[in-house]
């Protein structure tokens, strides 16, 4: 498996800690089965602003003494960013990293309300050739009123990344409603953890996937789990089925 989305950088964001803790978490992720993880601390500007070579060169730091613990886990280079009118401008000026140097970004909404500025800031990374990728939509209260919204989305290219523990109802019932709804209807794409801390998510993760065998056939876990986030990393395209109107 392939972790699209966590918090393992030490002291960027609101995720790791300290140096220690990444290393806890790393060790954790490939106990639970990860052979890589996408490195996507937030990039929100003035905030948690880290650039893209601070972010690869703190990667490199870590991965050099993995190498020296043989823990074999690749890490990639990524953010969370979150939605903003310059995303594409800063990406070309080099201060925001895509999945690993591939098209595909993640990026992040807001939790509460519908951002009216959205379709507009979408439309322009798809006409530079960026594809977004949503973070757990599941967790945003318009998706769980309407998660039919997010049709019109993947019609035009863009891509959703569902969080594990929303499937163990970790972010409340109606997210762990909502996620189920989105799998089981073709609208999620790729799955993270989206972890902020050791001994959370990791740790949990063969609850989570025997909970998600429930879910879904073992193939499509294997699309969302392996074989979709290694098409993103690599940047390869991602067959989207069309999906079914909930």
């Amino acid at each position: 498996m392939i972790d699209m989305h966590s918090h393992f950088l030490p002291q960027i964001d609101d995720g790791s800690r300290s140096v220690e803790e990444t290393f806890q978490m790393i060790k954790e992720a490939s106990k639970a089965g990860f052979t890589a993880i996408v490195s996507t601390s937030h990039y929100i500007a003035n905030t948690y602003d880290f650039n893209k070579e601070e972010r690869r060169e703190i990667i490199n730091a870590i991965s050099s003494n993995l190498s020296k613990e043989n823990i074999d886990i690749k890490l990639y280079n990524g953010a969370e960013v979150y939605i903003d009118a310059d995303i594409t401008g800063k990406i070309k000026d080099g201060i925001i990293p895509k999945v690993n140097n591939s098209k595909y970004l993640l990026m992040e909404l807001p939790m509460q309300n519908r951002m009216l500025s959205a379709d507009d800031i979408i439309h322009n990374l798809l006409s530079n050739n960026i594809v977004p990728i949503i973070a757990h939509p599941e967790r945003y209260k318009y998706v769980q009123d309407n998660p039919n919204v997010l049709i019109s989305y993947i019609e035009k290219g863009v891509l959703f990344q569902a969080n594990f523990a929303s499937i163990i109802g970790y972010y409340g019932n109606a997210t762990k409603k909502t996620v189920i709804k989105l799998l089981q209807n073709d609208m999620i794409h790729c799955l993270g953890t989206d972890c902020h801390r050791a001994q959370t998510i990791y740790v949990n993760m063969d609850k989570i996937l025997e909970h998600l065998n429930k879910i879904l056939p073992k193939k499509e876990i294997e699309k969302l789990t392996t074989i979709n986030p290694m098409k993103i990393v690599n940047n390869q395209e991602i067959k989207i089925n069309f999906p079914s109107r909930i």
